[in-house]
């Protein structure tokens, strides 16, 4: 049977593995099975492999691999073996950030925002609950954030917004995602 949610994120470091603690807590009281995977040089195919419905990326897997790059391989599966993927990480950049939204991540989140955990079980409970209903091909609907997921309390949130304002002053062109 095909795993339910696989939390990868880069757990040699301590908050990242509370948070893929937590996260898993967190999706255990819907009902959802998730399982932590282990980092190594094989992580790419192992990923392909595994074949979750639902997939939680760190955007820099140890000092073997990155978010994207499981994101590409996995484009290369057909439609329906692809997994749904949530970005979850502590990396504020925007050309990654538009970097996974174009490979097909479904959302960007960042760890440093309290509300991170809560917003990705519930969106990746809407996932599962969707995917079977409307088939496992298709993207799941748009999910309105609440009041609480649109607070940007983060230094890292706060500095990316910093450096959004600048870019915009210079009149150059930039994209702004926001979720």
């Amino acid at each position: 049977m095909k795993e339910q949610v696989c939390i990868l994120l880069n757990e040699r470091e301590p908050h990242k593995a509370r948070a893929a603690e937590m996260l898993a807590a967190r999706l255990k009281e819907f009902g959802i099975t998730a399982s932590r995977q282990k980092i190594d040089e094989n992580i790419v195919q192992v990923m392909v492999t595994k074949k979750p419905r639902v997939l939680v990326v760190d955007y820099l897997l140890g000092d073997y691999s990155t978010g994207l790059d499981i994101l590409a391989a996995l484009s290369a599966l057909p439609p329906e073996q692809r997994a749904h993927t949530f970005f979850l990480t502590d990396e504020p950049s925007v050309p990654v950030a538009v970097e996974a939204m174009r490979l097909g991540a479904i959302d960007y989140l960042e760890l440093e925002n309290p509300q991170s955990l809560a917003r990705a079980a519930r969106q990746i409970h809407e996932t599962l609950k969707s995917s079977k209903s409307v088939g496992k091909s298709e993207r799941p609907p748009t999910i309105v954030p609440t009041l609480d997921d649109l607070v940007f309390q983060s230094e890292a949130t706060q500095k990316l917004l910093r450096s959004l304002k600048t870019t915009a002053a210079k009149n150059s062109s930039c994209i702004i995602l926001q979720g």
